[in-house]
């Protein structure tokens, strides 16, 4: 028994040096295959790289010219771009719109008329609001005619003065128009280009005989389209053959 037991104790004595050696061997870390924590990080850049800019200055200069692109369409659908030629007979003003003007007292400027002798004179308002004076045509021109008759001179000589007294800063706009009957011995291709015609006439007395700006002047016309009165009598026809001497700002 005793001899067993010498034997077996060195083995055992061994084998716990042993496993005392391998428990207290020191172990090797792994290495970490992430270490972003361990080095500095880079700062950003603060801004953007020259090239960067080069890019936002290209962009800028583009949208610049859309924008030119965009500004040229919407004056050419306001008016504010090129002018456009006007119709045969009209003059080279652009056409002038804006409403009667706050300082015209109709019934101011109908006595100023009648204190004038311009009885024949009739003050009316267009179809679109418009306070006008209405020139009547089988006074003014002759038939089939667009010359202005020494009868409508003297009238509109008359009434040049009460206009400028009445509002001095109004601008004119001169609205032709005829009766239905259409063209058939004059020179005309039909009543619309009569009625401008005749228009054109009286704003040219206006402008070279009465001492108006062009630019406070300007010219319609419009025909047979907007009769006042029936075409189916003579009198209604007499009325609808005329001028309008609008008011506008």
């Amino acid at each position: 028994m005793l001899n067993r037991l010498f034997v077996v104790l060195p083995v055992l004595l061994c084998l716990v040096a042993f496993a005392g050696c391998q428990h207290f061997q020191p172990r090797e870390e792994p290495q970490s295959t992430v270490a972003s924590w361990e080095t500095p990080s880079q700062e950003p850049a603060i801004g953007p790289s020259e090239k960067e800019m080069e890019a936002m200055s290209e962009k800028h200069q583009s949208l610049k010219k859309q924008l030119a692109e965009m500004r040229g369409r919407v004056d050419s659908f306001t008016g504010e771009g090129e002018p456009v030629a006007p119709a045969s007979g009209a003059t080279t003003e652009p056409e002038i719109t804006g409403g009667c003007p706050a300082c015209i007292d109709r019934e101011r400027l109908t006595n100023a008329l009648r204190g004038a002798g311009l009885t024949d004179l009739e003050v009316s308002t267009t179809s679109e609001g418009e306070t006008c004076i209405i020139l009547s045509g089988k006074v003014s021109f002759g038939a089939g005619r667009a010359d202005l008759m020494k009868g409508a001179k003297d009238r509109l000589s008359k009434l040049n003065p009460v206009l400028r007294d009445i509002c001095p800063d109004v601008r004119l706009r001169l609205d032709g128009h005829t009766d239905s009957d259409p063209i058939r011995k004059s020179k005309w291709s039909g009543n619309h280009e009569l009625s401008q015609a005749r228009a054109a006439a009286v704003a040219e007395q206006f402008v070279t005989a009465l001492g108006w700006s062009r630019s406070k002047v300007s010219t319609r016309g419009f025909g047979e389209e907007i009769p006042i009165a029936s075409n189916a009598t003579r009198e209604g026809k007499a009325r609808n053959r005329r001028v309008e001497i609008v008011l506008v700002h």
